[in-house]
């Protein structure tokens, strides 16, 4: 995620030149949904996630989740994480999003007309009152 959803760097690279779409989303409401949530700090040279007695959980966790090279600061990314140092189930891995947390949805300036209409007529009908705009 991102908190800069008029970023052209993002959506040249992983929106294929402005032809795909993103979906805002209220971002303290999905926080809650997970055990950990945060901006990404980036750096020249990555800190080690190796973890040990030294360490708490917490700073390992940063280190392992919120940590990346400093050539991707143009993202500004934002990332939700869920740890269970147990592991998840296929059910536990899932996450429901309440239709509250969903704020617009945002189509590249590029996107051909029938990607869009395909777009917009694939919205689930519980989301339908969600803001689309190009």
């Amino acid at each position: 995620m991102t908190k800069n959803q008029n970023n052209s760097k993002l959506w040249e690279e992983y929106a294929d030149n402005y032809r795909g779409f993103l979906v805002a989303f209220d971002g303290q409401m999905l926080c809650s949904l997970f055990s950990s949530c945060g901006d990404v700090n980036y750096y020249n040279e990555l800190p080690p996630i190796k973890y040990s007695r030294e360490q708490s959980i917490e700073e390992y966790i940063y280190h392992k989740y919120f940590a990346k090279s400093m050539q991707y600061m143009h993202e500004q990314e934002f990332r939700l994480v869920n740890v269970n140092f147990n592991g998840f189930s296929n059910e536990q891995r899932k996450v429901k999003v309440p239709i509250e947390a969903y704020k617009y949805i945002q189509i590249g300036k590029n996107m051909p007309e029938s990607f869009r209409e395909e777009l917009i007529n694939s919205i689930p009908t519980e989301l339908k009152n969600i803001p689309v705009f190009q």
